[in-house]
């Protein structure tokens, strides 16, 4: 059963290779544009539908950074949010925005 599985799905693997490839091929040739931060950057995350342990493994990591004294920033798309754009959903002072705007998931990061 795997094995039939397996050949079954290669043509989408190939596909996906393909996705990748031209996607780094915008990048390195400037089509897509990259914005350079003056921070150290973590990235958490894949092209995967729920349940990979992203969230908990954000949660996890700003939590050790916190608890060691840095400063730690979180950039989330907000998985079903009612909103586009950049948004600022919580700073030192508190929450700025609600639920429906940002999503669920970037409420339970801001509490760590």
């Amino acid at each position: 059963m795997l094995k039939l599985l397996r050949i079954v799905l290669l043509p989408l693997t190939l596909v996906f290779l393909i996705i990748v490839k031209l996607r780094n091929l915008f990048f390195d040739k400037s089509v897509f544009k990259t914005k350079k931060v003056n921070a150290k950057v973590i990235s958490i995350g894949n092209l995967t539908v729920g349940g990979s342990g992203k969230t908990p493994a954000v949660l996890f990591v700003s939590k050790f950074l916190k608890d060691h004294g840095k400063k730690v920033g979180v950039l989330s798309r907000g998985y079903l949010r009612k909103s586009i754009g950049y948004l600022l959903v919580s700073d030192e002072s508190g929450i700025k925005t609600t639920v429906e705007k940002s999503g669920d998931e970037i409420y339970l990061v801001q509490d760590e």
